[in-house]
C-alpha cells in the first residue's frame, strides 16, 4: 500500500495544480460571463452592447463574431429608422430610393430619390418581386402578400470613363459566363468624363461571393 508520505506528496501536487489553475479557469469564466452579459444586454435592446475581445483563443473568436453580428444588426435597424423617417415625412406612394453610408454600426444619410433607384436593381435577382414590381403594386394599390428571397445577392456599377457620343460595349459574353450573373445596360447614348452606364447582378452562396462575381462581371465590360 502507498506510504503516508507518498500520499502527502500527491495531495500537495494536486493542491499546487489546483492553485495554479484557478486564475486561468477564473479568467476564462469571467470572459464567458462578459460575453453572456453582452448577448443578454443586446437582446434586451441595448444595441451598443459589445463583448470584450481578449486573446486569440476560441472565446475571443466567438466574442469577435458576436460583435460583428451586433454591428450589422445595429446598422440595419438604424438604416431602417432613418429611411422610414425620411419617407414618412415626404409622403407619396411607391418606392423611394434612400441612399445611406454605413461604417461599422454608424449610418449617415446621403440622398433620396422618389422613385426606384439603380442601387435597388439588385432586387432583380435577389427576390421574386423587384423594386419595379413593388413600385407598380404600391401605386396601383395591389397587394404584396410576400416577398421571397432567392439568396445572397450583389450588384456592381459598370463605370466608363472618357468622351464619346457613340458608346459601344464589348466583353458582354465574358461578363455573363458565370452562373447566376446578369447584366443591365442603361442605354445612355454618350459619356463625358466618368459615368455609370450599367450594372451587373449576381447571386452567390454568400454576400462576399456574390460581390466578387458582380465585380468580375463589371470588370469584363469595356467600351470601344
Amino acid at each position: 500500500p502507498p506510504r503516508p508520505g507518498f500520499l502527502s506528496v500527491l495531495l500537495l501536487i494536486g493542491a499546487a495544480i489546483g492553485v495554479g489553475a484557478y486564475p486561468v479557469v477564473r479568467r476564462l469564466t469571467r470572459r464567458l460571463e462578459d460575453l453572456q452579459g453582452a448577448v443578454e444586454r443586446f437582446g434586451n435592446g441595448d444595441l451598443g452592447a459589445r463583448a470584450p475581445v481578449e486573446g486569440r483563443d476560441e472565446v475571443a473568436a466567438l466574442a469577435a463574431r458576436f460583435n460583428r453580428s451586433a454591428q450589422r444588426i445595429s446598422a440595419l435597424l438604424e438604416s431602417q429608422r432613418i429611411a422610414r423617417s425620411i419617407t414618412d415625412n415626404l409622403g407619396g406612394t411607391g418606392i423611394f430610393g434612400v441612399e445611406l453610408f454605413v461604417k461599422g454600426d454608424a449610418v449617415w444619410f446621403s440622398e433620396v430619390s422618389p422613385r426606384p433607384h439603380d442601387t435597388g436593381l439588385v432586387t432583380l435577382v435577389s427576390q421574386d418581386l423587384s423594386e419595379f414590381a413593388l413600385h407598380a403594386r404600391a401605386i396601383l394599390g395591389l397587394p404584396i402578400p410576400a416577398i421571397r428571397q432567392r439568396g445572397p445577392a450583389a450588384s456592381c456599377a459598370v463605370l466608363l470613363e472618357g468622351s464619346s457620343s457613340d458608346v459601344r460595349f464589348h466583353g458582354v459574353g465574358r461578363a455573363l459566363e458565370e452562373p447566376d450573373t446578369q447584366l443591365r445596360l442603361f442605354g445612355k447614348p454618350e459619356v463625358q468624363g466618368r459615368r455609370r452606364m450599367g450594372v451587373t447582378l449576381a447571386l452567390g452562396t454568400s454576400i462576399e461571393q456574390a460581390r466578387d462575381k458582380a465585380r468580375r462581371a463589371a470588370a469584363a465590360i469595356v467600351a470601344g
